[in-house]
């Protein structure tokens, strides 16, 4: 049911985006931001709730409610693996850092070599020796 915020191209280019892929959601107002919606309420024509299922398709609230369940534990799985990278990265670097200086080569030259400032490598340095 095309909702009053969306004419009929709108909603057409909304029906061809929600695809099986990603779940298929029952209405637009599941996928409506709150800065569209407060500008269709100021226009008069908005009568759902952004980012929640309407009243009249109730019965599908679960399927919504475990897409966002889903959605929010893969954003988390992202941002854990996200710093397992930064950390590996940081670890690397510390590594790294402190080989070169073992060849002999001055703070200024590592920090040349490796294109990071020299307080980062003094830093790195420290660490190493911790």
């Amino acid at each position: 049911m095309k909702p009053p915020c969306m004419d009929a191209a709108e909603y057409a280019g909304w029906c061809a985006m929600n695809t099986e892929r990603w779940g298929r959601a029952k209405s637009p107002c599941t996928d409506c931001t709150t800065e569209f919606a407060a500008e269709m309420r100021f226009a008069g024509r908005c009568d759902g709730t952004p980012g929640a299922v309407p009243k009249h398709s109730s019965p599908f609230a679960d399927s919504v409610k475990r897409r966002a369940y889903y959605r929010e534990k893969a954003r988390q799985a992202r941002r854990r693996a996200g710093m397992v990278d930064r950390a590996e990265l940081h670890a690397s670097r510390v590594a790294k850092a402190h080989a070169l200086q073992a060849t002999g080569l001055s703070i200024a030259d590592i920090a040349l070599a490796m294109g990071l400032h020299r307080f980062t490598i003094t830093r790195y340095m420290k660490e190493a020796a911790a």
